[in-house]
Formats: structure tokens, C-alpha cells, sequence
């Protein structure tokens, strides 16, 4: 039986978020074949394991529940492949928790943008999604955004800041946003989820707003075109580099100018309990064939330029009167693990949880052929007056 730590929660705005995803994928996975460790990530960054953390009805009271649990940490040094209790030997718990599969359900900073994982790669240890790379760039809404641009996908025209640049000359970044998008516009974070910190603005006074409040949550700041006429619709890609399959395509319902965090989440007829699954959408969406070949084919192609590999999820725009899609952003690990998608596509939860750690086994058996080091005699030959870089000295 593998013991595969599903780690949620995290230092995000997304936290409630993420706790909910994971403990839904935690009670999806087959109990026959996986002991699934709960690791609950506290606001204050600290790490708690224990079987109480399994039930959400216990987040209610959410001291009593940490004080419940054992305290723990993942070494980096490679080949220990365990949970380490921080309180142990007389006042604590002896011994720690060995772990063969790490599958991060963390939404937002520290969790989906490669810190985590570059952890799991430091430690040596299996990992359930994307690498380190893909998910910097899959986090970071400027830097996705050049990289679609490159491979010739639609993007909607946009611009970006630094708070340090806006704070130095407001009027120099106004220009800028009216000379590259102009208004409407839209005002995100760059590097947040779940719509969390996006304002629409429709005039400058609005604009102004808009970048104060978004800067509370993101020092990056990124503006686009503002599609009034359009709808969303959004696709999952299931697979590695190997291959790439993509899920039955969904067209979110929204309640006002866009889809915010309340239509995702707090909306009537969604809810926390039921996390990103419960929210109000259309599956299948109802959209014309040649469409849904579109927008299947653009989230193949972004899902593989970036290098990704278990569940995303791609967003898309379209506007009504034309027809034109946009692809606007990758989620690499999306609310729900997008089971509600694959579940519509013939792979309930269970399978997609088995395939998710079959290709993390897989990307690591590949990882362990590669050669990390190069037998050389640098060191006695530094010795003898060579440079330490490949530099030599001149006679």
C-alpha cells in the first residue's frame, strides 16, 4: 500500500479553498490501495499531521483541532523520504511518518508556484503535478501570458506593473494602461487565484481603485482589455509529456461583469462544502462543435509548452460577437482537481486520483536514470593553480 501525503491549506488567500479540495481528493482515493496522510498547512506556515484533520466538521474549532495533531516537517536531504515530528523524544512524539508519494492540493503562493515543489525535488521524493518551472510560470499571470504569445495562441491585450514602479509615477503607468489596453479594463493580481483581488474598472477614477485594492493582495499587478460581450469556458488536460487528454468542456455561469470569487464559491447554489465543483455551470457547454475542437486543441497546446504534467485546468474566453476564444490563464492545480470535468468524461474521482500518482511514479522512475554528477578532477587541479570556474591563469 503506498502512503502518499496529500498536503492542503497553505500561507494563500486560497486556504479555505485548497482545505476543501484536498480533503475531498484525500476521501476519493482508493483506501485499498493508498494510506493517505493528511498534511494541513496553517495560516502561520506551520505543518500539522493526524487523523482528526480528515473531517471538515472538525475545522470548526480550529485550535482544538491543532492541538490535536503532531506538528511536522519535511526534511530536503535526499533519500529520507519522511515526516519529521518538531516535537519529539520526552515531551513529544518519537519516530516520524514514512511517505512514498507527495500530492500537493495547494491553491495559490507557496503551493502552486514551485516552492513546494522544488522542496519535493531537493528531498527526492515522488510528486503528484507540475514542476517547478511549470508551476512558476503557470502561476504568474505576466509571464504565462508572454509564453502563449510565443507559441501563437489569442491573448487579450494587456500591460503590467510593479507596486514599486506605480508608487515612483502613477501618471507614467495611466498612460501606459491607456496606450496598451485603454478602458474598460480589468485589474488582477498576478499571481493569485480564484479571482481573488480582480476588479472590473470602466472609467479612471474606477482604475485608480481598482490598482489600490488589487495591490493589497500582489506587489504585480497585470491589466487587460475588458471582453464585455463574452462567456467563459473552461477545459481540464489530463497527462504529462507524454500524453495529453483533455476533459468535456465546462461554461461557468457568472453573476455580474466577471466571475469572482462569490460566483466560484459563495454563491447560492455552490457553497463551501461542495468547493469549486458546487458552482453554477453548464456541462457539457453549449457551444458549437468546431468550437469545442478550438478550444480542446489551444488547451493541448498551452498544457504542453509549459511543460505541464498531471490534472490543469484552462481558462478561456469568448466573445459572442465574433466567435474568437481566448485562452486567459492555466491553473495547475485547480479547484477540486476539475473531478467534476473528468467525471463527465467517463474517469470518476478515484481513477483520476490513481492516474494523477501513476504519472508522478512515472516522472520520478524517469528522473532517476538522469546523470546529476560528472567525475572530474577539478579539485586537484585547482590545487595546482587553475580557475575555479574553467578559467586559467595566464603565463
Amino acid at each position: 500500500m503506498l502512503r502518499v501525503a496529500i498536503f492542503f491549506g497553505g500561507v494563500s488567500v486560497e486556504h479555505e479553498v485548497s482545505t476543501i479540495s484536498g480533503l475531498q481528493t484525500l476521501h476519493a482515493a482508493d483506501k485499498s490501495k493508498y494510506q493517505m496522510i493528511p498534511v494541513y498547512i496553517a495560516k502561520d506556515g506551520k505543518w500539522y499531521s493526524g487523523d482528526r484533520l480528515k473531517d471538515i466538521s472538525n475545522y470548526k474549532d480550529l485550535p482544538a483541532l491543532l492541538s490535536s495533531c503532531d506538528e511536522v516537517y519535511l526534511s530536503p536531504i535526499r533519500g529520507t523520504s519522511e515526516l519529521r515530528y518538531v516535537k519529539s523524544g520526552l515531551l513529544g512524539r518519537r519516530g516520524s511518518i514514512e511517505i512514498d508519494v507527495c500530492f500537493p492540493v495547494l491553491h495559490g503562493t507557496y503551493g502552486e508556484d514551485g516552492c513546494l515543489q522544488g522542496l519535493f525535488e531537493l528531498a527526492n521524493i515522488p510528486y503528484v503535478g507540475c514542476n517547478v518551472v511549470s508551476s512558476a510560470v503557470g502561476m504568474d499571470k505576466v509571464v504565462m501570458k508572454e509564453v502563449f504569445r510565443s507559441i501563437g495562441l489569442p491573448v487579450v491585450e494587456s500591460t503590467w506593473f510593479h507596486a514599486s514602479e506605480y508608487a515612483d509615477d502613477k501618471a507614467a503607468i495611466h498612460r501606459s494602461i491607456e496606450e496598451h489596453v485603454g478602458l474598460p479594463c480589468i485589474v488582477k493580481p498576478a499571481v493569485l487565484g480564484s479571482s481573488v483581488g480582480i476588479k472590473v474598472a470602466h472609467t479612471k477614477d474606477e482604475l485608480e481603485q481598482a490598482i489600490e485594492f488589487s495591490l493589497q493582495f500582489c506587489t504585480k499587478l497585470l491589466i487587460e482589455r475588458y471582453v464585455s460581450n463574452m462567456f467563459e469556458v473552461n477545459c481540464s488536460v489530463l497527462g504529462s509529456d507524454r500524453y495529453q487528454k483533455t476533459s468535456v468542456l465546462e461554461r461557468p455561469l457568472t453573476s455580474g461583469e466577471i466571475l469572482d470569487f462569490k460566483d466560484k464559491y459563495e454563491r447560492e447554489g455552490s457553497g463551501a462544502k461542495g468547493g469549486l465543483q458546487a458552482m453554477v455551470r453548464e456541462i457539457p457547454a453549449k457551444i458549437p462543435d468546431a468550437l469545442t475542437a478550438e478550444i480542446s486543441s489551444m488547451a493541448k497546446k498551452a498544457y504542453r509548452q509549459l511543460d505541464c504534467s498531471g490534472v490543469c485546468r484552462l481558462d478561456f474566453i469568448v466573445e459572442k460577437d465574433s466567435g474568437k476564444a481566448y485562452i486567459n490563464e492555466l491553473n495547475n492545480i485547480p479547484g477540486s482537481l476539475s473531478f467534476y470535468l473528468w467525471e463527465k468524461t467517463d474517469l470518476p474521482y478515484d481513477r483520476l486520483v490513481d492516474e494523477l500518482i501513476e504519472i508522478a511514479l512515472a516522472n520520478y522512475r524517469r528522473k532517476t536514470q538522469i546523470v546529476y554528477t560528472h567525475e572530474t578532477n577539478l579539485f586537484s587541479l585547482h590545487s595546482k593553480g587553475g580557475g575555479a570556474k574553467g578559467g586559467s591563469k595566464s603565463r
